[in-house]
């Protein structure tokens, strides 16, 4: 789970620090809620996540590098470096992370602090000195000299178009796993993992993640091996949806074989006046379609991983998503960091996990305002106490009109 994220120069960022450990003692809280006006920088919050979960496979996927990536991601009008460091719990050992890229875009400096041996000490530091590079590895990260030799080489050939952490994503996706945890130490694999396993969803967008369900939703063809997993989640999505919305019965999974490969196809399940009706999922209501998208991430947050859900309140009714909050994420044991215009998520949530998002800041509800258990935060912030507002003037739409029409 993240504990803290700072970046400068980053989107419409300068500077901004994003403490997800707010009112809990230095440890990370299960749940982070991101408000403000539209614009304001709440999504950017959520991309500086997905910043980190792209720079992963950049080398494995090849359709992009880091630094084109850093200049789109870039503060506009900002000459000095940009940087992204991620202070996060994996399980039980601590670690932090920095990218650091210069005014021209090209990674400068990446850093991995790590716990060794009940100890936080460096992994590795690479950066730019000089106009030289320099690396620094722990004694314990490498087993043996030959694999040194191997990463030393891949660094020549990849680093700065390329993160290291991606030189060992892409080691790790061609290599049996048994090899690596031969070659590697540090628990190293275990922050790529982590990284890894983050589920991303975002409205109109395809999710992103290798957690509890890494395929689609609705319909998709997988390796025959995985049909389990596909009727595995058939079954528990029939029943949030079911829970979810009152005339939805299940969802009937069709399904059929060819060589090696499934082919599959989620169908939604309606019943009125006795009769049922069978719709694949694809084509149904918005509402029904988003709840179906957010369900893997907030499955991962459920089961102890982190996931970021961008707009979360998208086609949902309050009603649906109140429940979501209420109910179904009551104790979650990961963690979930949401971007939503849906204030009536601010009823029954913890103020420290409610943050403003506004003038290129990230501030916690009660350090705006002192906040109590018997105050009403919706209402507060609709009346503008916690600020970031949205203060729209009224506009004679007949009259544009005419304007328009002249």
């Amino acid at each position: 789970m993240f504990r803290r994220i700072v970046v400068d120069n980053f989107k419409s960022f300068k500077h901004a620090e994003f403490n997800l450990t707010e009112g809990n003692i230095g440890r990370a809280n299960n749940m982070a809620l991101l408000f403000g006006a539209n614009g304001g920088g709440k999504s950017n919050i959520m991309y500086s996540i997905i910043f980190l979960k792209e720079s992963l496979k950049t080398l494995a996927d090849r359709g992009v590098d880091v630094r084109q990536m850093a200049e789109v991601s870039r503060n506009w009008g900002s000459d000095g470096n940009m940087s992204m460091e991620y202070s996060f719990s994996n399980g039980a050992e601590d670690g932090e992370y920095l990218l650091e890229f210069d005014s021209e875009n090209r990674l400068v400096r990446e850093k991995l602090d790590y716990t060794i041996n009940k100890n936080t000490g460096n992994i590795f530091d690479i950066r730019i000195e000089d106009g030289m590079r320099m690396c620094e590895f722990s004694r314990q990260l490498f087993k043996t000299a030959l694999f040194r030799d191997i990463m030393e080489n891949d660094i020549e050939k990849w680093w700065g178009d390329h993160t290291f952490l991606s030189i060992i994503f892409k080691q790790a996706s061609e290599s049996r796993k048994e090899y690596l945890s031969e070659m590697l130490g540090t628990g190293i694999l275990g922050v790529v993992k982590y990284i890894d396993d983050i589920q991303v969803c975002r409205p109109g967008m395809d999710n992103m993640g290798c957690g509890l369900f890494k395929y689609d939703p609705f319909e998709g063809v997988v390796p025959r091996g995985d049909a389990r997993s596909i009727e595995k989640f058939a079954d528990v999505a029939g029943f949030f949806i079911s829970s979810t919305y009152d005339d939805i019965v299940g969802i009937d999974l069709e399904s059929w074989i060819d060589g090696n490969m499934m082919h599959y196809r989620m169908n939604v399940v309606r019943e009125f006046d006795g009769e049922r009706y069978v719709c694949p999922a694809k084509k149904e209501c918005t509402g029904v379609k988003e709840a179906l998208r957010i369900l893997p991430a907030l499955m991962c947050c459920a089961n102890g991983g982190t996931a970021l859900v961008d707009n979360i309140e998208f086609g949902l009714h309050e009603a649906v998503l109140k429940n979501i909050f209420d109910n179904c994420l009551a104790g979650i044991s990961g963690q979930l960091i949401t971007a939503s215009t849906a204030t009536i998520l601010l009823e029954n949530s913890n103020p420290h996990h409610v943050f403003v998002v506004k003038d290129g800041t990230v501030t916690p509800f009660p350090q705006i305002e002192r906040t109590q258990k018997n105050h009403n935060n919706r209402n507060r912030y609709l009346k503008g106490v916690f600020g970031a507002l949205p203060e729209p003037a009224p506009v004679d739409l007949c009259e544009l009109s005419e304007q328009f029409m002249k």
